[in-house]
């Protein structure tokens, strides 16, 4: 990804920017709860009486002891960060030696891109890097503990917000349409040093807290009628085409989910016997997903309160705002592992779509792309599906489930984007040289709270395409 030294030094001070969020949760979260005692105490006494009375100043004490389990799985996830960011400073000293080699004339050809170091890990089940503690210079994290310190932390943080020029890209955020979507036009624009001072855009906090309703969708029962509505027709569509073959033949046959999010599609595809690969640009979900597929040891093990940092719209608190969810329903290392049943071929490799499988050495490759919930990422569609006709091999198949929520509308960035109705959408990918073989409409919903009083429901566009 990062094409030059300078490049690869602002993805790394980017990517430690993002993990300032996760040391940042609970300074943040309990911030805000500071801030809603601080209102309550502002009030008469008699006012006062009247919300304890019906349990308010109760459910703010309820709320810090969620906070506090919501941070024992984000310190968890944080931890991964160790080893992606170690990655990239040693990528960065590789960059920097075979620099150092062509201006001496050492004789390494970098013509025919055997030296390419482009960010597509393949961060696989079975990966296994050390994760020591993060060594990262002082000053980088508030120093100021105090409820001062951290309210005046949460201030710069939100200033920061209207400045900050990227966020973490791609984020698949259709939990609430209504709200505007902020988008950097790549991660190395400016960002904060990793020596400095600066604290993570509050941008960054809202994705990290998504990624927390993101492990209901993916990873708990309670998201299992949700993974139906959207992942079942998909997986439906899998098995009708290739479903027929033995389990040596589905090893062989090559399913690439792109926009993977936590992963648990590409799971669900790799568990049916197929070679599944999930693409994922976020460092958010990149970082979870690893979290959750190679750091579980038992299902259900880590307990999360993922509705608590919105206060609307709850019924309750006990049956909606202070819900608590377990994660993993399944426990992936038993399908994936060693002692899995049968041989499975899965991975997740982190990089952009477009310059991953965009190379030559990608062409022809896969039997089949599946998209849930991402064509709409796209700021230019016709670079999206002219990537996917690329991968497939003839006759190889384009599924896709998804609204068009497009990301880039409206951006604040300035950056240009291409937005298509659906009639127009499906024209461009019959005019691309694909046939759509079955289409249809599927309510589906993301990341929602069964139990809100407000639900967004989609009406997705479902279709199996296949390369001419």
């Amino acid at each position: 990804m990062p094409s030059t030294p300078e490049d690869a030094q602002k993805e790394r001070e980017h990517f430690a920017s993002i993990l300032r969020s996760f040391d940042l949760y609970a300074q943040y979260a309990l911030g805000h709860l500071r801030a809603c005692l601080g209102a309550f105490h502002a009030l008469p006494a008699e006012q006062r009486r009247l919300l304890e009375a019906v349990g308010y100043k109760d459910r703010l004490r309820t709320m810090e002891d969620a906070v506090r389990a919501n941070e024992k799985v984000v310190r968890g996830i944080r931890e991964e960060g160790t080893g992606f960011l170690q990655g990239m400073e040693e990528e960065e000293e590789e960059e920097r030696e075979l620099e150092k080699f062509a201006r001496l004339g050492c004789g390494h050809d970098h013509s025919d891109g055997g030296h390419s170091h482009s960010h597509s890990h393949d961060h696989s089940h079975n990966h296994s890097n050390s994760h020591d503690a993060l060594s990262l210079p002082e000053g980088m994290f508030t120093s100021d503990r105090s409820e001062a310190g951290i309210a005046a932390a949460l201030e710069r943080m939100q200033q920061q917000q209207a400045q900050a020029q990227h966020g973490d890209d791609h984020g698949h955020d259709h939990s609430d349409p209504s709200h505007s979507h902020s988008h950097s036009s790549h991660p190395h624009t400016s960002s904060p040093s990793p020596s400095s001072n600066a604290l993570p855009p509050a941008s960054q906090m809202d994705k990290l807290l998504s990624t927390l309703k993101q492990f209901v969708r993916d990873w708990s029962a309670e998201g299992a009628p949700e993974r139906e509505s959207s992942y079942g027709p998909l997986l439906r569509a899998v098995d009708e085409r290739f479903g027929s073959r033995s389990d040596e033949e589905k090893l062989q046959t090559k399913i690439l989910l792109p926009g993977a999010g936590l992963g648990r599609l590409a799971f669900e595809v790799a568990r049916r016997g197929y070679a599944a690969q999930g693409n994922e640009f976020s460092y958010f979900m990149l970082l979870s997903s690893f979290f959750v597929l190679n750091r579980t040891d038992s299902p259900n093990a880590h307990t999360l309160f993922p509705y608590l940092h919105s206060a609307s719209n709850h019924p309750s608190a006990r049956s909606s705002q202070l819900k608590a969810i377990t994660v993993p329903d399944v426990l992936p290392a038993a399908y994936l592992g060693p002692g899995a049943e049968r041989p499975t071929d899965f991975s997740l490799v982190a990089g952009e779509f477009l310059e991953v499988y965009g190379g030559e050495e990608e062409g022809g490759e896969w039997d089949a792309v599946v998209c849930c919930f991402w064509l709409d990422t796209a700021k230019n569609i016709v670079d999206y599906l002219r990537t996917i006709k690329h991968v497939l091999k003839p006759g190889g198949l384009f599924i896709n489930l998804g609204p068009l929520l497009w990301h880039w509308e409206n951006n604040t960035e300035g950056e240009s984007s291409i937005e298509l109705t659906l009639e127009e959408l499906k024209a461009l990918v019959k005019e691309m040289g694909f046939r759509i073989e079955e289409e249809k409409t599927v309510q589906a919903t993301y990341t929602g709270n069964p139990e809100s009083m407000l639900k967004y429901v989609y009406d997705a566009a479902f279709w199996v395409a296949v390369k001419e």
